[in-house]
Order: structure tokens, then sequence, then C-alpha cells
């Protein structure tokens, strides 16, 4: 019976002792003692020019963008591109913007979708949890109907 009695006490006592640990670990968080949890940053496009349309069958796009980091700094930048054939591999930056070359003509008669993705990078490692993404118009969706949706800012004059 004294055993039984024991284990009781043990098991409060280390039920105790926990309870008080989790409760001095969140006071030394609230005074900034402990660091947070990391934060992803954030990514946006700053403006996309249509650089030109190159003897109708590409696009030359020029895309700017830019990254915030609440707890730290974008390091740099990572993008790909994807379309219907497959998926690539993300190439890293440290470049705020770039100008792509995307195809209009159709690819053994099937209409290629491009799309571009980019997302930020901070100082940490962590990675922009939702990467921006780009729908590239084709033959199959021509360049006016990009602009009405808006998917597309001309270059300003």
């Amino acid at each position: 019976m004294a055993t039984r009695y024991h284990k009781q006490r043990i098991a409060f006592l280390v039920a105790t002792l926990s309870a008080l640990i989790a409760c001095e670990q969140d006071s030394l968080r609230n005074r900034g003692i402990v660091e947070p949890r990391n934060q992803p940053p954030e990514t946006w496009f700053e403006q996309i020019e249509i650089d030109s349309l190159t003897f109708d069958f590409e696009y030359r796009i020029h895309f700017y963008w830019a990254g915030s980091d609440i707890d730290g700094q974008v390091s740099r930048y990572e993008y790909r591109i994807t379309n219907t054939l497959g998926r690539y591999s993300w190439c890293s930056t440290g470049c705020t913007d770039s100008t792509f070359i995307f195809s209009r003509e159709p690819h053994h008669g099937l209409c290629i979708h491009d799309t571009l993705w980019l997302r930020a990078v901070d100082d940490a490692g962590a990675r922009d949890i939702t990467p921006l993404n780009y729908p590239v118009p084709n033959q199959c969706s021509s360049m006016d109907e990009g602009m009405q949706q808006g998917r597309l800012m001309p270059r300003p004059q």
C-alpha cells in the first residue's frame, strides 16, 4: 500500500513540476527572453511589364517583386516555371526583378500553359508558405484576354 501511495505522490509532483515549467516558459517568452518560432516571409509583385511580343510566338515579360519578414530579413528569392508538361526545380536569386521569355506557340499541337512561381526566403531559411503564381497567356489565351482579366499590366508610357 505504501508503494501505491508513493507512485501517486510522484505522479502528482511530476504533473505539478511540468505545469510550473510550462508557466515559466510562457513568462520568459512574454518577456522576450525565449525566442518565438520563426515566421515565414511574405512576397508580392511590385510590377509586371510586357516588354515585347517577339515574332508573334513569344512573350518577353519583365517581373518586379519584393518581400518582407517581420522577424528577420529576406535573404533571397526562389522562382520556378511550371507548365502542363511538368514541374521544374526552384532556382535561387538575390535579384528583385527579371525578364522571362515565354512561348505562345503550341508544343506538338498541345496548348502549353506556363506559370511563374515566386517566393521569398528569410535569413533563417523559412520560405513564403503562399508562393506567388502568375499564369502566362499563350495562343490558347490571348494577350487581350490576359489584360482584361487583370493578369497583365502594360508598360507605363
